[in-house]
Protein backbone atom coordinates (compact mmCIF):
# COMPACT_ATOMS: atom_id res chain seq x y z
CA UNK A 1 0.00 0.00 0.00
CA UNK A 2 1.33 2.95 -0.60
CA UNK A 3 1.66 6.35 1.97
CA UNK A 4 0.49 9.30 0.74
CA UNK A 5 2.48 12.21 1.54
CA UNK A 6 1.17 16.05 1.67
CA UNK A 7 3.12 17.70 -1.36
CA UNK A 8 5.32 21.42 -0.49
CA UNK A 9 3.33 24.27 -1.65
CA UNK A 10 4.86 26.21 -4.48
CA UNK A 11 5.32 29.34 -2.73
CA UNK A 12 6.65 27.66 0.26
CA UNK A 13 9.36 26.24 -2.20
CA UNK A 14 9.70 29.77 -3.68
CA UNK A 15 10.12 31.37 -0.71
CA UNK A 16 12.68 29.45 0.82
CA UNK A 17 15.09 29.60 -2.17
CA UNK A 18 14.31 33.80 -2.20
CA UNK A 19 15.38 33.71 1.95
CA UNK A 20 18.72 31.21 0.97
CA UNK A 21 19.66 33.85 -1.82
CA UNK A 22 18.99 36.95 0.78
CA UNK A 23 21.00 35.03 3.52
CA UNK A 24 24.15 34.58 1.26
CA UNK A 25 24.76 38.02 0.12
CA UNK A 26 24.08 39.60 3.25
CA UNK A 27 26.59 37.59 4.83
CA UNK A 28 29.00 38.63 2.26
CA UNK A 29 27.92 41.79 3.76
CA UNK A 30 29.10 41.02 6.98
CA UNK A 31 25.06 40.92 8.16
CA UNK A 32 24.64 37.89 10.04
CA UNK A 33 21.19 37.15 10.36
CA UNK A 34 18.20 35.03 12.24
CA UNK A 35 14.63 34.49 10.86
CA UNK A 36 11.74 36.32 12.61
CA UNK A 37 9.01 34.83 13.94
CA UNK A 38 6.27 34.99 12.04
CA UNK A 39 3.56 34.64 14.42
CA UNK A 40 4.96 37.88 15.48
CA UNK A 41 4.94 40.12 12.61
CA UNK A 42 4.67 38.98 9.03
CA UNK A 43 6.43 42.40 7.32
CA UNK A 44 9.95 40.85 8.42
CA UNK A 45 11.42 37.32 7.32
CA UNK A 46 15.01 38.33 8.66
CA UNK A 47 16.58 40.38 11.51
CA UNK A 48 20.49 41.18 10.82
CA UNK A 49 23.12 43.14 12.63
CA UNK A 50 26.10 44.46 11.07
CA UNK A 51 29.56 43.34 11.92
CA UNK A 52 32.66 45.59 12.28
CA UNK A 53 35.46 44.80 10.55
CA UNK A 54 38.30 45.64 12.36
CA UNK A 55 40.77 44.30 9.65
CA UNK A 56 41.48 42.89 6.20
CA UNK A 57 39.33 39.69 5.69
CA UNK A 58 37.62 39.84 8.86
CA UNK A 59 34.97 37.09 8.32
CA UNK A 60 33.38 37.39 11.58
CA UNK A 61 34.12 40.98 12.93
CA UNK A 62 32.94 41.98 16.28
CA UNK A 63 28.91 42.14 16.99
CA UNK A 64 27.18 45.21 17.14
CA UNK A 65 24.17 46.18 17.92
CA UNK A 66 23.16 47.76 14.30
CA UNK A 67 20.10 45.94 13.22
CA UNK A 68 17.98 45.66 10.32
CA UNK A 69 15.09 43.66 9.10
CA UNK A 70 14.60 42.14 5.93
CA UNK A 71 11.69 40.61 3.85
CA UNK A 72 12.06 38.66 1.02
CA UNK A 73 9.76 38.53 -2.25
CA UNK A 74 10.65 35.31 -4.72
CA UNK A 75 9.57 34.60 -8.21
CA UNK A 76 10.56 31.82 -10.47
CA UNK A 77 10.14 33.98 -13.54
CA UNK A 78 13.24 35.37 -15.07
CA UNK A 79 14.41 38.64 -15.09
CA UNK A 80 17.80 40.20 -14.25
CA UNK A 81 19.51 43.02 -12.72
CA UNK A 82 18.74 45.77 -15.28
CA UNK A 83 14.77 44.82 -15.26
CA UNK A 84 13.34 46.76 -11.91
CA UNK A 85 10.83 45.06 -9.93
CA UNK A 86 8.55 45.53 -6.52
CA UNK A 87 7.49 44.47 -3.22
CA UNK A 88 3.92 44.43 -2.86
CA UNK A 89 3.34 47.00 0.27
CA UNK A 90 -0.34 44.74 1.19
CA UNK A 91 -0.93 44.97 5.00
CA UNK A 92 2.56 46.43 5.85
CA UNK A 93 2.56 49.93 5.67
CA UNK A 94 1.73 51.28 8.93
CA UNK A 95 4.65 48.65 10.67
CA UNK A 96 7.18 50.03 8.17
CA UNK A 97 6.83 53.30 8.23
CA UNK A 98 6.99 52.61 12.56
CA UNK A 99 9.33 50.05 12.60
CA UNK A 100 11.95 50.36 15.16
CA UNK A 101 14.38 49.17 12.93
CA UNK A 102 15.11 49.83 9.31
CA UNK A 103 13.60 47.69 7.01
CA UNK A 104 14.73 46.38 4.09
CA UNK A 105 12.83 44.67 1.05
CA UNK A 106 14.15 42.48 -1.87
CA UNK A 107 12.47 41.43 -5.06
CA UNK A 108 14.46 38.21 -5.85
CA UNK A 109 14.58 36.15 -8.87
CA UNK A 110 15.02 32.55 -7.57
CA UNK A 111 17.39 31.68 -10.45
CA UNK A 112 20.20 33.84 -8.66
CA UNK A 113 20.25 36.67 -11.73
CA UNK A 114 19.13 39.46 -9.99
CA UNK A 115 18.81 40.43 -6.11
CA UNK A 116 17.42 43.81 -5.72
CA UNK A 117 16.59 45.84 -2.93
CA UNK A 118 15.12 49.03 -1.43
CA UNK A 119 14.35 50.71 2.18
CA UNK A 120 10.84 50.44 2.17
CA UNK A 121 10.62 53.42 4.63
CA UNK A 122 12.12 55.67 1.56
CA UNK A 123 9.35 54.96 -0.51
CA UNK A 124 6.87 55.57 1.73
CA UNK A 125 8.09 58.88 2.84
CA UNK A 126 5.44 61.29 3.11
CA UNK A 127 2.92 58.84 1.61
CA UNK A 128 0.65 59.58 5.29
CA UNK A 129 0.00 63.00 3.27
CA UNK A 130 -1.45 60.94 0.24
CA UNK A 131 -5.04 60.45 0.57
CA UNK A 132 -6.29 56.77 0.33
CA UNK A 133 -7.45 56.16 -3.27
CA UNK A 134 -7.27 53.86 -6.31
CA UNK A 135 -4.22 54.82 -7.82
CA UNK A 136 -2.30 55.29 -4.31
CA UNK A 137 1.09 53.42 -4.45
CA UNK A 138 0.58 49.59 -3.77
CA UNK A 139 4.61 48.57 -4.19
CA UNK A 140 8.07 49.46 -3.64
CA UNK A 141 10.06 49.75 -6.75
CA UNK A 142 13.35 47.52 -6.19
CA UNK A 143 15.62 48.67 -8.99
CA UNK A 144 19.16 48.41 -7.43
CA UNK A 145 21.20 45.29 -6.86
CA UNK A 146 21.58 44.25 -3.07
CA UNK A 147 25.67 43.92 -3.66
CA UNK A 148 25.55 48.03 -5.37
CA UNK A 149 23.71 48.89 -2.13
CA UNK A 150 25.43 47.51 0.39
CA UNK A 151 27.56 50.29 1.50
CA UNK A 152 24.34 52.24 1.86
CA UNK A 153 22.25 49.73 3.52
CA UNK A 154 25.30 48.88 6.41
CA UNK A 155 25.66 53.13 6.77
CA UNK A 156 21.66 53.16 7.67
CA UNK A 157 21.90 50.20 10.22
CA UNK A 158 24.99 52.09 11.81
CA UNK A 159 23.28 55.18 11.98
CA UNK A 160 19.88 54.20 13.04
CA UNK A 161 21.63 52.79 16.14
CA UNK A 162 24.29 55.90 16.89
CA UNK A 163 22.79 58.81 15.34
CA UNK A 164 19.34 58.46 14.68
CA UNK A 165 18.44 62.05 13.43
CA UNK A 166 21.30 61.06 10.53
CA UNK A 167 19.78 58.17 10.29
CA UNK A 168 16.29 60.04 9.41
CA UNK A 169 17.87 61.90 6.55
CA UNK A 170 19.50 59.26 5.23
CA UNK A 171 16.38 57.17 4.78
CA UNK A 172 15.10 60.05 3.09
CA UNK A 173 16.69 58.96 0.09
CA UNK A 174 16.43 55.79 -1.88
CA UNK A 175 18.90 53.16 -2.36
CA UNK A 176 18.08 53.65 -6.33
CA UNK A 177 18.48 57.49 -5.82
CA UNK A 178 22.04 58.73 -8.02
CA UNK A 179 23.09 62.43 -8.27
CA UNK A 180 26.01 62.26 -10.28
CA UNK A 181 25.85 66.06 -11.12
CA UNK A 182 26.82 66.27 -7.20
CA UNK A 183 29.50 63.48 -7.74
CA UNK A 184 27.51 61.28 -5.12
CA UNK A 185 29.13 57.92 -4.64
CA UNK A 186 27.11 55.07 -3.17
CA UNK A 187 29.89 52.90 -2.70
CA UNK A 188 31.07 55.49 0.18
CA UNK A 189 29.94 55.67 3.55
CA UNK A 190 31.73 58.95 3.36
CA UNK A 191 30.34 60.35 0.39
CA UNK A 192 26.97 59.16 0.98
CA UNK A 193 26.99 61.14 4.77
CA UNK A 194 28.26 64.21 3.25
CA UNK A 195 25.46 64.38 1.01
CA UNK A 196 22.72 64.37 3.59
CA UNK A 197 24.32 67.47 4.80
CA UNK A 198 22.69 69.51 1.17
CA UNK A 199 24.75 71.37 -0.93
CA UNK A 200 25.23 74.12 1.28
CA UNK A 201 26.31 72.68 4.48
CA UNK A 202 29.34 70.82 5.26
CA UNK A 203 27.07 68.41 7.51
CA UNK A 204 23.39 67.59 8.84
CA UNK A 205 22.61 70.92 11.25
CA UNK A 206 22.48 69.49 14.31
CA UNK A 207 19.67 70.77 16.61
CA UNK A 208 20.80 69.64 19.99
CA UNK A 209 23.97 68.95 21.61
CA UNK A 210 23.16 65.37 21.85
CA UNK A 211 23.08 65.26 17.72
CA UNK A 212 26.46 66.50 17.79
CA UNK A 213 27.91 64.05 19.90
CA UNK A 214 25.89 61.35 18.15
CA UNK A 215 27.61 62.55 15.04
CA UNK A 216 31.18 61.61 16.14
CA UNK A 217 30.40 58.61 17.88
CA UNK A 218 29.03 57.66 14.29
CA UNK A 219 31.73 58.80 12.79
CA UNK A 220 34.06 57.10 14.97
CA UNK A 221 32.32 53.73 14.30
CA UNK A 222 32.86 54.37 10.48
CA UNK A 223 36.48 54.78 10.96
CA UNK A 224 36.73 51.80 13.07
CA UNK A 225 35.30 49.26 10.32
CA UNK A 226 37.96 48.11 8.21
CA UNK A 227 35.95 48.47 4.91
CA UNK A 228 34.53 51.89 5.53
CA UNK A 229 37.87 53.46 6.52
CA UNK A 230 39.91 52.25 3.45
CA UNK A 231 35.91 54.17 1.02
CA UNK A 232 37.84 57.31 3.20
CA UNK A 233 41.02 57.01 1.70
CA UNK A 234 39.51 55.84 -1.90
CA UNK A 235 37.38 59.15 -1.76
CA UNK A 236 40.33 61.40 -1.10
CA UNK A 237 42.50 59.70 -3.49
CA UNK A 238 39.97 60.07 -6.36
CA UNK A 239 39.31 63.88 -5.35
CA UNK A 240 43.08 64.65 -5.98
CA UNK A 241 42.96 62.62 -9.51
CA UNK A 242 39.93 64.62 -10.22
CA UNK A 243 41.57 67.85 -9.10
CA UNK A 244 44.27 67.45 -11.84
CA UNK A 245 41.52 66.79 -14.66
CA UNK A 246 39.38 70.33 -13.34
CA UNK A 247 42.78 72.16 -13.82
CA UNK A 248 43.09 70.87 -16.95
CA UNK A 249 39.61 71.99 -18.40
CA UNK A 250 40.09 74.96 -20.47
CA UNK A 251 36.87 76.73 -20.91
CA UNK A 252 38.13 78.21 -24.39
CA UNK A 253 37.96 73.95 -25.52
CA UNK A 254 35.55 72.40 -27.67
CA UNK A 255 32.69 71.43 -25.35
CA UNK A 256 32.70 67.70 -24.71
CA UNK A 257 30.46 65.80 -23.03
CA UNK A 258 32.66 63.76 -21.17
CA UNK A 259 34.95 66.23 -20.20
CA UNK A 260 31.53 68.23 -19.33
CA UNK A 261 30.76 65.51 -16.87
CA UNK A 262 34.25 65.04 -15.12
CA UNK A 263 33.83 68.39 -14.55
CA UNK A 264 30.18 68.18 -12.94
CA UNK A 265 31.44 65.36 -10.59
CA UNK A 266 34.48 67.25 -9.29
CA UNK A 267 31.63 69.75 -7.31
CA UNK A 268 33.38 70.54 -4.11
CA UNK A 269 31.76 67.91 -1.71
CA UNK A 270 32.71 64.28 -0.73
CA UNK A 271 35.13 62.97 1.79
CA UNK A 272 37.09 66.47 1.64
CA UNK A 273 33.95 68.37 2.81
CA UNK A 274 32.88 65.95 5.49
CA UNK A 275 36.54 66.23 7.28
CA UNK A 276 36.31 69.98 7.37
CA UNK A 277 32.39 69.43 8.64
CA UNK A 278 33.61 67.64 11.24
CA UNK A 279 35.86 70.82 12.28
CA UNK A 280 32.74 73.16 11.56
CA UNK A 281 31.01 70.48 14.00
CA UNK A 282 33.11 71.28 16.93
CA UNK A 283 32.74 74.70 17.01
CA UNK A 284 28.79 74.23 17.14
CA UNK A 285 28.95 72.95 20.52
CA UNK A 286 29.10 76.32 21.97
CA UNK A 287 25.17 77.15 20.16
CA UNK A 288 23.66 74.19 21.52
CA UNK A 289 24.91 74.07 24.82
CA UNK A 290 21.87 75.10 26.31
CA UNK A 291 20.60 71.99 25.24
CA UNK A 292 22.61 69.91 27.94
CA UNK A 293 20.52 68.64 29.64
CA UNK A 294 21.06 64.72 30.89
CA UNK A 295 24.40 64.87 32.84
CA UNK A 296 25.62 61.98 35.48
CA UNK A 297 24.79 62.60 39.13
CA UNK A 298 27.33 62.36 41.63
CA UNK A 299 27.13 59.75 43.61
CA UNK A 300 30.15 57.41 45.68
CA UNK A 301 31.84 56.54 42.88
CA UNK A 302 32.65 60.33 41.72
CA UNK A 303 33.33 60.40 45.47
CA UNK A 304 35.86 58.34 45.85
CA UNK A 305 37.41 58.97 42.39
CA UNK A 306 37.82 62.91 43.69
CA UNK A 307 39.48 61.92 47.01
CA UNK A 308 41.88 59.18 45.62
CA UNK A 309 43.43 61.79 42.84
CA UNK A 310 43.37 64.48 45.71
CA UNK A 311 45.72 62.37 47.55
CA UNK A 312 47.95 61.27 44.51
CA UNK A 313 48.14 65.17 44.09
CA UNK A 314 48.87 65.70 48.05
CA UNK A 315 51.64 63.19 47.37
CA UNK A 316 52.73 64.33 44.46
CA UNK A 317 52.16 68.11 43.47
CA UNK A 318 53.07 67.87 39.35
CA UNK A 319 51.06 69.13 36.91
CA UNK A 320 49.24 65.97 35.79
CA UNK A 321 48.28 65.52 39.25
CA UNK A 322 46.92 68.67 39.54
CA UNK A 323 44.60 68.47 36.38
CA UNK A 324 43.71 64.91 37.02
CA UNK A 325 42.38 65.52 40.93
CA UNK A 326 40.65 68.98 39.14
CA UNK A 327 38.61 66.89 36.36
CA UNK A 328 37.90 64.40 39.28
CA UNK A 329 36.30 67.84 41.66
CA UNK A 330 34.69 68.69 38.06
CA UNK A 331 32.69 64.65 37.74
CA UNK A 332 31.64 65.00 40.94
CA UNK A 333 30.88 68.59 41.75
CA UNK A 334 29.95 69.97 38.54
CA UNK A 335 28.86 67.15 36.53
CA UNK A 336 27.46 68.95 33.66
CA UNK A 337 30.34 71.17 33.29
CA UNK A 338 32.52 67.55 33.34
CA UNK A 339 29.99 65.77 30.80
CA UNK A 340 30.29 68.66 28.26
CA UNK A 341 34.36 68.94 28.37
CA UNK A 342 33.96 64.90 28.02
CA UNK A 343 32.18 65.47 24.69
CA UNK A 344 34.13 68.07 23.52
CA UNK A 345 37.45 66.39 24.28
CA UNK A 346 35.96 63.34 22.71
CA UNK A 347 34.44 65.25 19.17
CA UNK A 348 38.15 66.41 18.77
CA UNK A 349 40.00 63.00 19.76
CA UNK A 350 37.53 61.28 16.90
CA UNK A 351 38.83 64.24 14.65
CA UNK A 352 41.83 63.92 15.13
CA UNK A 353 42.13 60.14 14.90
CA UNK A 354 40.27 60.67 11.66
CA UNK A 355 42.54 63.32 10.17
CA UNK A 356 45.85 61.81 11.38
CA UNK A 357 44.96 58.37 9.73
CA UNK A 358 44.11 59.99 6.61
CA UNK A 359 47.00 62.03 6.21
CA UNK A 360 48.95 59.03 7.27
CA UNK A 361 47.53 56.75 4.43
CA UNK A 362 48.10 59.69 1.93
CA UNK A 363 51.65 59.85 2.70
CA UNK A 364 51.07 63.80 4.07
CA UNK A 365 52.15 65.68 6.46
CA UNK A 366 49.85 66.80 8.49
CA UNK A 367 50.32 70.02 7.13
CA UNK A 368 50.05 69.00 3.88
CA UNK A 369 46.77 66.97 4.68
CA UNK A 370 45.28 70.61 5.98
CA UNK A 371 46.25 71.91 3.13
CA UNK A 372 44.19 69.61 0.73
CA UNK A 373 41.30 70.01 2.76
CA UNK A 374 41.34 73.91 2.40
CA UNK A 375 41.77 73.29 -0.98
CA UNK A 376 39.09 70.58 -1.88
CA UNK A 377 36.70 70.81 1.74
CA UNK A 378 34.84 73.96 -0.56
CA UNK A 379 33.48 77.15 2.00
CA UNK A 380 34.02 76.68 5.83
CA UNK A 381 33.09 78.79 8.18
CA UNK A 382 35.64 81.50 9.54
CA UNK A 383 36.10 79.29 13.05
CA UNK A 384 36.61 76.37 11.26
CA UNK A 385 38.91 77.58 8.66
CA UNK A 386 41.36 79.72 10.70
CA UNK A 387 42.07 76.46 12.64
CA UNK A 388 42.51 74.62 9.95
CA UNK A 389 44.65 77.13 8.18
CA UNK A 390 46.74 77.11 11.20
CA UNK A 391 47.67 73.82 10.88
CA UNK A 392 48.16 74.40 7.13
CA UNK A 393 50.57 76.98 7.84
CA UNK A 394 52.45 74.82 10.59
CA UNK A 395 52.47 77.18 13.59
CA UNK A 396 49.69 74.37 15.16
CA UNK A 397 49.00 70.65 15.39
CA UNK A 398 44.93 70.00 14.71
CA UNK A 399 44.64 68.87 18.61
CA UNK A 400 46.18 72.33 19.65
CA UNK A 401 44.08 74.61 17.01
CA UNK A 402 40.79 73.24 18.06
CA UNK A 403 41.32 73.67 21.33
CA UNK A 404 42.96 77.46 20.92
CA UNK A 405 39.97 77.69 18.96
CA UNK A 406 37.46 76.21 21.43
CA UNK A 407 38.86 77.78 24.74
CA UNK A 408 37.70 81.58 24.74
CA UNK A 409 34.30 79.46 24.85
CA UNK A 410 34.98 77.19 26.92
CA UNK A 411 36.98 78.47 29.74
CA UNK A 412 33.54 80.00 30.58
CA UNK A 413 31.76 76.42 30.30
CA UNK A 414 34.38 73.72 31.99
CA UNK A 415 37.28 73.25 32.95
CA UNK A 416 40.03 73.65 30.33
CA UNK A 417 43.20 74.60 31.88
CA UNK A 418 45.19 71.22 30.59
CA UNK A 419 44.78 72.58 27.48
CA UNK A 420 47.83 73.29 26.58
Amino acid sequence: MRAHLPGTPGNMKSAATALALLEKELRAMNIFHFEWPQHVDSGIDLVGFATLAREKEDDRGAATAFVAGFQAKGTDEYFTENQGRSVQIGQHEDYWKSATLPVFVARISNDGNALLIEDALSSLHGISLIPTYAGRLKSIPTKVTIQSAATDIRLRMFAHALAPWVSQRLRSRTLAHEDESWGLNAQSAWSLLDYVAGRYSAFPIPGSWTDVTQYFRLVSFLFDDFNFRNQLLDDLKVRRLEAVDDEAYGWDEEFVSEKARSYGKSIQGGAYRLLGGMVELIHRFESVHASLTAVPRPNEHTLKAFRTKLAEYRKNETRENAHAYKQADEAHSRPREAAARHDVEYAIAVTKEVWNGAAAALDCTHQQFADEVLRFAGSLRSPAGNAIGEVAEGRLDLESALYEALRPWAATAFYVRHWT
